[in-house]
């Protein structure tokens, strides 16, 4: 398994900050890219990384009944992405 291209961590960010994915799709996509260090390059995009740790914890839950996280979180971290221009 490869680590994800920014492009392909973008394209989840945004079906996350849209709906077209629910937070535990988006966490259950990202965890393995973050308990399997065999994935990670030698020179990782630090803002890829963060944009994965970020999915890794969309799921997360404030109380029973809402998320930690909402829709203007998705939006935020999306745009930090693609503003971004480390690698």
């Amino acid at each position: 398994m490869a680590f994800p291209t920014r492009g392909e961590t973008e394209t989840w960010l945004a079906m996350l900050a849209t709906g077209e994915v629910t937070p535990e799709a988006a966490s259950d996509w990202a965890r393995p890219f973050l308990t399997d260090d065999s994935t990670h390059p030698v020179q990782m995009d630090k803002t890829v990384w963060a944009a994965i740790k970020a999915l890794g914890g969309a799921d997360l839950r404030g109380s029973p009944d809402e998320y930690l996280y909402g829709e203007s979180d998705y939006q935020r971290w999306l745009t930090e992405l693609r503003q971004a221009t480390d690698k």
